[in-house]
């Protein structure tokens, strides 16, 4: 069932067992996990079908320094959908070394291993229609350079970029989302706050739907908002148990938020651009793929 802000607003409150905050992919893709189970779902769209200024300008944020991120409200989108409304369908997996302490770069390791992420890349290629979860040219049994001879120990063409027919998340999964009748999906349905039932649980979500506010209480919550809004979240829920915000008791919030690396490596000139393999190759299930060089690690 997906309800609009008008549907809502004689409603102030509501029980679930699970609420997810957020209206894009991970949100979404949570909620169709949980379909058709006997687990009551809502689904905390900040949005409704199609970004308007007003949802668009509650993405921005200050830059500092500025330039060192490219506008906040540029590539996210507070709609049902979010992001997918503007994804071009790119997919590459995270590396090993992501998730390992390093010495030389502090705060660095994470408190799961690269193999628990691992294990669920197939279901998510199938989520993103992307198909078969192969990230190396020597798994398809082929090996092309981007530019013959150029491979060696400091630059490697074997990976691979997946890519899907652009997808909207939202869009595509329209009907499995109607049709599950455990699962509600709220448009416009903006989140202010967690309120807290004591010092380890939540009570309810403070939203914001046109000029009111509703309480949704469950059981369960998943933030799935993106890096910068659920610390915009958890900061913005300080509360007598957390007064500097939910989980920031060490001032981590928001720390280690990561973005593209932007700057040039290195410079080639070309003699015969036309040997160079950058186009799209399509793969025998019939989705596309194409290379891109990586740095050995």
């Amino acid at each position: 069932m997906i309800l609009s802000g008008k549907e809502l607003k004689h409603i102030s409150e509501l029980e679930t067992d699970v609420c997810i905050i957020g209206g894009g992919p991970a949100a979404i893709s949570m909620a169709l996990s949980l379909s058709n189970t006997k687990h009551r779902v809502v689904l905390l769209t900040g949005g409704s079908w199609k970004q308007t200024h007003f949802t668009k300008d509650l993405n921005k944020g200050i830059i500092v320094p500025v330039g060192s991120h490219e506008p906040l409200e540029l590539s996210r989108r507070r709609q049902f959908g979010g992001g997918s409304a503007v994804w071009a369908g790119r997919c590459v997996p995270f590396n090993e070394i992501d998730f390992i302490q390093r010495h030389w770069v502090e705060g660095s390791g994470w408190p799961i291993p690269y193999s628990e992420i691992a294990n669920y890349y197939e279901k998510a290629s199938g989520i993103c229609g992307i198909g078969r979860p192969i990230f190396s040219g020597l798994s398809l049994g082929e090996r092309s350079e981007i530019i013959p001879g150029f491979d060696d120990f400091n630059f490697n063409s074997n990976e691979l970029e997946r890519w899907s027919a652009p997808i909207n998340f939202a869009v595509g999964y329209k009907h499995e989302l109607e049709k599950a009748g455990n699962v509600r999906v709220l448009l416009d349905t903006h989140c202010l706050c967690l309120n807290m039932e004591d010092s380890e649980n939540i009570k309810n979500v403070r939203a914001r739907v046109g000029d009111k506010d509703i309480f949704i209480n469950g059981k369960y919550f998943v933030l799935a908002t993106g890096g910068i809004e659920n610390a915009r979240l958890l900061l913005a829920s300080a509360n007598g148990y957390f007064p500097k915000g939910i989980g920031n008791q060490n001032d981590n919030v928001g720390r280690y938020y990561m973005t593209h690396i932007t700057g040039s490596y290195a410079k080639i000139d070309l003699k015969e651009r036309g040997k160079v393999l950058f186009d799209f190759d399509k793969d025998t299930d019939g989705t596309f793929y194409r290379r891109r060089w990586s740095i050995p690690e």
